[in-house]
């Protein structure tokens, strides 16, 4: 074998490292998800039926309103119109509950 300070390009058409002239760049999460899809055990391909249950779950919560509107309404109505009572003696047991 024969060692030489020339760059492999340089050393004839043999030599050469097709390699060496590609620019190297992290891999997007797309690949990466990809690489991670082609690389489970044939019996984790696809969806399974909890994958698929989860992600029923998720859709469904996604679906929900972030707050009880019925509620806000109501209590606004109450507040609005002055009948809503707040009860101090609930307000501080919960508050001594808590401690």
């Amino acid at each position: 074998m024969k060692i030489s300070n020339k760059p492999p390009e340089a050393q004839g058409p043999n030599r050469s490292n097709p390699k060496s002239s590609r620019k190297a760049t992290k891999p997007t999460f797309q690949e990466k998800t990809a690489d991670a899809q082609r690389t489970r055990p044939a019996h984790e391909v696809g969806n399974t039926e909890k994958e698929r249950e989860i992600a029923d779950i998720v859709a469904t919560v996604n679906h929900l309103p972030d707050v009880r509107e019925h509620k806000v309404r109501t209590l606004k109505k109450a507040v609005d119109s002055g009948t809503y009572i707040i009860n101090a003696r609930n307000i501080a047991e919960s508050l001594l509950r808590d401690l």
